[in-house]
């Protein structure tokens, strides 16, 4: 299913790329394919959903890392860590997408992805507040504004927010939606917890579950994330991302 899959979102790449004299229509369907071997290309790094102060012992952590042998694959991957104390975190890559992109103004577009990514968090483990894979939810999506990381202040206390709303964990928002937990197929009886744990390849297809409307400057941003109920290490390497915008009757709504 994987070549499958990635075979139709490169040749409708090659598709797009062979169509560069003429310019972009509302009609267009986008595709982009990034791997993370290439560099960052344009994805950016944060973290969400804590209280300003903990930083320190939250120990994020996010770059540009080579692979662990156990993967089989050479080059690079984007890597995530942090450490869960507030039960809580939302670990996060943004990128701007604009009109050298092919986004045309005002255009509402359907939205799926392909997430290639690893995971040692085995299946079925244990662990507090929730389980190391099962309760670790990744999400995907798209806003017309950036995604930030924003200050604000919530019963005296200050905390880091997100700017769009992605819902909380497993639950939906306009700009992220559930694709799925991180938990790969090892059994949790096989790995002696997550130090030795090996890292596994994991692909994930999604489709959003609501359309996402390009700004009067033909800009939106894409947003893919791990909503982490596991108070515990969360790593995770980010290997390949494809996304497919499809334009649609912006009249039909979400």
């Amino acid at each position: 299913m994987r070549t499958v899959m990635t075979a139709v979102f490169f040749v409708a790449l090659a598709a797009a790329c062979n169509d560069n004299d003429d310019p972009p229509s509302g009609d267009d369907t986008l595709t982009f394919s990034y791997d993370f071997r290439d560099g960052e290309q344009g994805w950016q790094a944060d973290y969400s959903d804590y209280s300003v102060g903990m930083e320190q012992s939250l120990a994020f952590r996010s770059e540009l890392e080579a692979l662990p042998e156990e993967l089989e694959r050479d080059g690079t991957g984007f890597y995530f860590h942090s450490r869960n104390v507030s039960d809580d975190i939302f670990m996060f890559l943004k990128r701007r997408l604009g009109p050298d992109d092919g986004i045309v103004a005002n255009t509402s577009y359907a939205l799926s992805y392909r997430i290639l990514f690893a995971s040692n968090a085995a299946s079925g483990c244990v662990g507090i507040g929730g389980a190391p894979g099962e309760s670790v939810f990744m999400k995907a999506g798209a806003t017309d504004e950036e995604p930030e990381a924003v200050l604000v202040e919530d019963d005296g206390l200050e905390q880091i927010r997100m700017s769009v709303d992605k819902g909380n964990q497993r639950q939906d928002g306009p700009a992220a939606s559930f694709v799925g937990d991180v938990a790969n197929p090892i059994p949790c009886e096989e790995v002696n917890g997550l130090d030795d744990a090996p890292y596994v390849a994991i692909e994930r297809e999604h489709v959003h579950d609501h359309s996402v409307t390009s700004t009067e400057d033909a800009e939106l941003w894409l947003l893919v994330g791990t909503d982490s109920g596991f108070e515990g290490v969360n790593t995770l390497y980010y290997l390949e991302i494809d996304v497919r915008l499809e334009p649609i009757d912006a009249s039909a709504g979400d």
